[in-house]
């Protein structure tokens, strides 16, 4: 009985203790959680990122009923600026090089080069403007360029007429001052060029004392380009490269360069005036050529013709090929071979184009000698002459003209012209047209026939 009394106390002091233990525990209030709470990640062992509150709900370090006070949030980054878009722009103008005219046995003459008059087709393909302009006025530029497109393709008077009647309908919606601001500006080799000044808003620009002097050989080259002038850049109208000097004789002086025989781009024509400059310092009258040119074999005819008419190989024109497509002479890139060929090539001076002479005869060619023969012009596709024979001949007479590329093996017969029979062909000036008094590959041949 002693026993067990003592261990019935021990289990009811034990039983006494745990109750106490419980009703303390249960005294404190849970920790609450925040709506965060729910999202807030749990760290290493096990414990929460929570932060303590305190049963009066205030957080650590803060005097209960105040608000907690909030961090600023930090304040964002600026976003870079963009960066501007590029601005076409046309730049200066880039002139094409000179050519070289390093032509063997080249003998420059001086002449008095003058610039004279372009005519520029007023906008671009589909009416576009050269400058800006309204909607009205692209419209009537757009009408323009049509009449202008509509036009015969070598006429300079054509394009005038047209060009005063269309410049009154575009300047009606101010749109004269979309037309291009026009200048010119060639080189010729050696050193020698020329630019113009601006002739501003115009479809047909004119320039007066527009002179300069350049030493060309007929055989030489010459590249021509014409410009819009712009603010922002300059705008290639066209170019082309000629060889002015025998353009100009072929027109008595005056060289028209047109876009359907060059491919002149905008330009429906130009015109250049060139005149040798004579021993005063002053343009000579001639317009070149001469009885002594052309460095042939050939010296060319008397200076009084005998018989009862009077014959003048005046010029021609010629196509730059042969009827095959192939040149008159060896091309300078047969040198590079090495051979026959290059050793012609170099005898022939390296040149391709033709080296012309004219014969005349009397009633056919090979019915007896010619009685007149011209002077050899060298590398030239408008050969001009001015060289003058006579012959006794008959009513029923005629006269061939037969013209002949140069060569140092056998000559190539370029073409053939013919007059009509000497009692039914007129005097004064005679134009051997192709097709019309000429064959072959001659275009026209110009003679002036006077009977004393």
């Amino acid at each position: 009985m002693r026993q067990i009394f003592p261990s019935i106390l021990s289990a009811m002091l034990l039983s006494l203790l745990v109750a106490l233990l419980a009703s303390g525990c249960g005294s404190k209030k849970p920790k609450s959680k925040t709506s965060g709470d729910a999202d807030a990640g749990v760290g290493d062992a096990g414990q929460s990122d929570e932060e303590e509150v305190d049963e009066e709900g205030t957080e650590p370090g803060t005097e209960p009923g105040t608000e907690p006070v909030a961090e600023p949030e930090p304040e964002p980054e600026p976003e870079p600026e963009p960066e501007p878009e590029p601005v076409a722009t046309k730049g200066p103008a880039v002139f094409p090089k000179a050519p070289a005219n390093n032509q063997p046995n080249r003998q420059p003459v001086q002449y008095l080069l003058s610039i004279k008059k372009a005519q520029i087709v007023p906008g671009k393909p589909g009416g576009e403007c050269w400058d800006d302009c309204s909607g009205e006025a692209q419209m009537a530029i757009g009408t323009a360029v049509s009449k202008i497109g509509a036009l015969p393709p070598n006429s300079q008077s054509g394009f005038d007429y047209a060009a005063k009647a269309l410049n009154l309908g575009v300047s009606l919606v101010g749109g004269t001052d979309a037309f291009p601001d026009t200048f010119v500006h060639i080189r010729c080799g050696h050193g020698q060029g020329h630019k113009t000044n601006v002739a501003k808003n115009k479809m047909v620009a004119t320039w007066r004392y527009e002179n300069k002097r350049f030493n060309l050989d007929e055989r030489d080259e010459c590249v021509i380009s014409l410009w819009d002038k712009d603010d922002d850049g300059d705008e290639e109208l066209g170019r082309v490269t000629v060889p002015l000097v025998q353009r100009a004789n072929a027109g008595g002086g005056k060289a028209v360069l047109y876009t359907a025989d060059e491919g002149f781009g905008f330009v429906y024509s130009l015109e250049i005036g060139l005149k040798p400059v004579d021993a005063s310092g002053g343009g000579s009258a001639s317009g070149g050529g001469g009885t002594s040119g052309g460095g042939g074999a050939s010296t060319g005819t008397p200076s009084v013709p005998k018989g009862n008419y009077s014959i003048e190989i005046v010029k021609a024109k010629i196509k730059k090929t042969k009827k095959d497509g192939s040149t008159w002479d060896v091309d300078p890139k047969a040198k590079e071979g090495g051979g026959l060929l290059a050793s012609l090539a170099g005898k022939a001076g390296g040149g391709k184009d033709a080296d012309v002479f004219v014969e005349a005869w009397k009633n056919g060619y090979k019915t007896q000698a010619p009685f007149m023969t011209t002077a050899i012009k060298k590398e030239n596709f408008y050969p001009v002459w001015n060289e003058t024979g006579g012959m006794s001949l008959s009513d029923t007479d005629h006269i061939n003209f037969m013209v002949w590329d140069k060569d140092l093996t056998a000559n190539d017969l370029i073409g053939e012209c013919k007059t009509k029979l000497m009692g039914k062909q007129y005097t004064g000036e005679v134009w051997l047209k192709a097709g019309k008094g000429c064959g072959g590959q001659v275009e026209y041949l110009l003679v002036k026939i006077t009977k004393n």
